[in-house]
């Protein structure tokens, strides 16, 4: 084989391997897929000027969250069960609820030994 010839088939399979490699990685940007914002979730729909209540449920009326009060061992974790209910206080099926927890606001401290 030629010199040329090799360097053909160097580059052919230097090509294939690249481009096998890029559609593995996790970031973008993907050569594969299009970039978009995240996982699409079908929701309630939204009004339409946007603002503060643009994910505002208007069938919700209360939120229940249980147990109310709890006491538990450091390192550990707790199981909050939050029930949204409308204004007859029937339970409402399949809905969100989102826990943010802000820094230092994990709880109360009672005691500390």
């Amino acid at each position: 084989m030629n010199t040329t010839h090799r360097l053909r088939i160097l580059a052919i399979v230097s090509l294939a391997v690249i481009g096998t490699l890029a559609g593995c990685r996790d970031t973008m940007p993907h050569s594969f897929t299009w970039p978009t914002s995240g996982d699409t979730i079908p929701t309630h729909p939204k009004p339409p000027e946007g603002g503060y209540y643009t994910d505002w449920d208007p069938y919700a009326a209360t939120l229940e969250v249980t147990p109310v009060k709890d006491v538990n061992l450091v390192r550990t974790q707790h199981v909050l069960i939050a029930t949204v209910r409308d204004k007859q206080g029937q339970p409402l099926p399949n809905r969100r609820v989102e826990w943010v927890i802000a820094d230092g606001g994990v709880g109360d401290i009672i005691q500390v030994d």
